[in-house]
């Protein structure tokens, strides 16, 4: 229509400049602005306020300053605050939040929209922190949020985990009676909350709004599963289907973290379904990357590496997420074989990247390799480890019986925090069963922190495993002095055949079958002595070992998998390190009964069969 116009004014330019504009086609709207140029016609305010909005689209910071300086030739920004609001917009979407700070002091008269724009601008970029300072000066300077500054302000709170100013925001909102207007403000809410923490608030404000979008649940089922909640996470996706809400690629991304948590592979499969018929695998990296990682974490490296081949673009995340699957098997050789290829293909590995070849190494206990990749990751590539570097450098001494390296190395690392370091060597004493160091790791731990629970375990277990059973109690007695209470609860999930996923808490007796769940472990427990299974030293409970979360679980699944025809592998996902005696006992229930037994614990993959780990007990 614009080409057969007879005149082709200031008006219709800029009515075509911000049509593409307002689509998000910002390159063709400064090629449009160009053309015009070429033709002699001047623009006007509005038609610098739609290719200031193509600036910020297109991400053309030059064009955007060109603009500013011919708007401030022409005097048009004493004039128009639309037009110095559209300048700071253009600036904070370019990235170049210094002028937007600037351009807004210049500007004579400051409203909401301005205020908020550069909020926004700073949201977006991060800074949620110096988002909420903004928000400060500008209700210190006499105005008023509205909606949007409000959403946004949300969101920075979300950033800088602030939940205080986030309730006061709350509360604000609910005195102007503006979130049952606005279903944005209501899911930034929901989303507030749900990256400080407070889920029962956020489920409360989703299960009020008038409608549920696909951003509002996508803020719910993100939350759970950032907050490690995998299985609240999925049954809030099942529920979205149920709504007929159709999930989006960043549903799937949530969900997917969900399925690494819970380890329901089976879930994970029909979402990589979902996501090849609907054709967006080509479309969005971040989840192909997550579907890379969802395989890697259940322990099927085989269909990560199937998914990984495949992908369009493989970043330093997706390869990496691809080595992390082999480096929890163990399988050290095929990590060695990946990175090659990986440095082949030009990629540059990460700080992540690092953690998963130390990883790989420490599960092999490869410690020649492990230093020579932690000199590479310094010298080579001028990374600056961090406290999971040195974690994994202890771990890997520690584990290997070379004590003095451990030591070397905690007091090379410069960390804020060295509470975990210390942890790291603690636990290695207890294999080792090396009470000295023990002690002296364990009394740093406590100067760090009194009430680290997992110190007074980790002690306590040394002394057992020597067999120093009153010194044990004694560190027991002192754990409860010093009100050290946190200790981590054991937490293990299954999924069955229909896509239900059972959750298992230690000695839990809350499951609807929970009589045929000991039932079956006191059978297990009354096979054992024949199998030569004696209680390990370090086990300060002999009748408790057996209620640990993922040995209920496993009993559940092998409980159902005898009313099928085709007995499947059990697979069970916990959330701590399988200790010692289930470990044990797990390989000889795979034995029991014939069948393969799969535990995905906190550190690696186990996979069981005939009486026997993959891992060969170096775990």
């Amino acid at each position: 229509v614009f080409e057969n116009l007879l005149v082709q004014d200031v008006f219709s330019w800029t009515a075509l400049i911000a049509g593409y504009a307002q689509n998000g086609r910002g390159h063709e709207a400064l090629a449009c602005f160009r053309r015009m140029r070429d033709a002699r016609v001047h623009p006007d305010a509005v038609t610098y306020i739609s290719i200031l909005q193509a600036c910020g689209i297109a991400g053309s910071l030059q064009a955007g300053e060109d603009v500013d300086a011919e708007v401030r030739k022409k005097g048009l920004l004493e004039k128009d605050v639309t037009l110095g609001t559209a300048l700071v917009d253009m600036y904070a979407k370019c990235g170049a939040l210094s002028k937007a700070r600037e351009m807004l002091e210049e500007l004579p008269m400051r409203n909401v929209v301005t205020w908020s724009t550069l909020i926004a601008g700073y949201t977006r970029n991060g800074l949620g922190n110096v988002a909420l300072k903004c928000f400060q000066e500008m209700q210190d300077s006499g105005v008023y949020p509205d909606s949007v500054t409000y959403a946004y302000v949300l969101k920075a709170c979300g950033m800088a985990r602030s939940l205080e100013i986030g309730e006061a925001v709350n509360a604000e909102i609910r005195k102007r009676a503006l979130l049952h207007k606005d279903v944005v403000l209501g899911t930034a809410l929901a989303d507030m909350y749900c990256k400080c923490g407070a889920l029962e608030k956020a489920r409360e404000v989703f299960e009020n709004l008038p409608v549920r979008d696909i951003v509002a649940w996508n803020a719910i089922i993100g939350g759970y599963a950032q907050n490690g909640l995998g299985h609240e996470a999925l049954k809030s996706l099942k529920c979205m289907q149920e709504a007929r809400v159709c999930p989006d690629a960043v549903t799937y991304i949530s969900a997917l973290k969900a399925c690494c948590i819970v380890g329901s592979l089976e879930i994970g499969e029909d979402i990589d379904a979902d996501v090849k018929k609907r054709g967006l695998l080509q479309k969005d990296v971040a989840l192909g990357n997550a579907l890379v990682d969802m395989y890697a974490k259940c322990g099927a490296v085989k269909k990560a590496q199937e998914v990984f081949e495949k992908l369009p673009v493989r970043s330093v995340v997706a390869w990496s997420a691809l080595i992390s699957g082999y480096a929890q098997l163990g399988q050290a050789n095929v990590v060695s074989d990946l990175y090659r290829r990986m440095r082949v293909d030009g990629v540059v590995p990460d700080l992540v990247t690092f953690v998963v070849l130390l990883t790989a190494c420490n599960h092999a206990g490869l410690v020649v390799e492990g230093e020579q990749i932690f000199n590479e990751m310094c010298d080579t590539f001028r990374l600056m480890p961090t406290l999971e570097h040195y974690n994994c450098m202890i771990d890997l001494f520690g584990r290997a019986g070379h004590f003095d390296k451990a030591k070397l190395m905690l007091d090379k690392a410069s960390v804020k925090s060295p509470l975990s370091l210390f942890l790291s060597l603690l636990s290695a004493c207890r294999k080792w069963r090396n009470v000295e160091l023990g002690r002296w790791a364990f009394e740093r731990c406590i100067v760090l922190d009194s009430k680290c629970a997992a110190a007074y375990v980790c002690m306590g277990n040394v002394y057992a495993a020597v067999g120093m059973r009153n010194e044990a109690a004694q560190i027991e007695a002192l754990r409860v002095k010093n009100k050290a209470l946190n200790i981590p609860v054991g937490h293990s999930w299954w999924t069955d055949a229909n896509r239900n996923v059972h959750s298992f808490l230690g000695a839990d007796q809350s499951h609807p079958q929970s009589v045929d769940i000991y039932a079956k472990l006191e059978d297990i427990q009354k096979k054992l002595p024949h199998l030569g299974y004696s209680c390990s030293q370090e086990t300060l409970d002999d009748e408790e070992t057996c209620d640990h979360s993922e040995m209920l679980g496993i009993a559940y699944a092998l409980i159902n998998n005898n009313t099928l025809k085709n007995a499947a592998p059990v697979r069970v996902t916990t959330n701590l390190r399988i200790c010692r005696d289930c470990h044990s006992i797990t390989a000889l229930v795979s034995m029991i009964e014939n069948c393969q037994i799969q535990i995905n614990d906190a550190e690696r993959v186990h996979i069981f069969n005939d009486g026997r780990c993959i891992c060969e007990d170096y775990y």
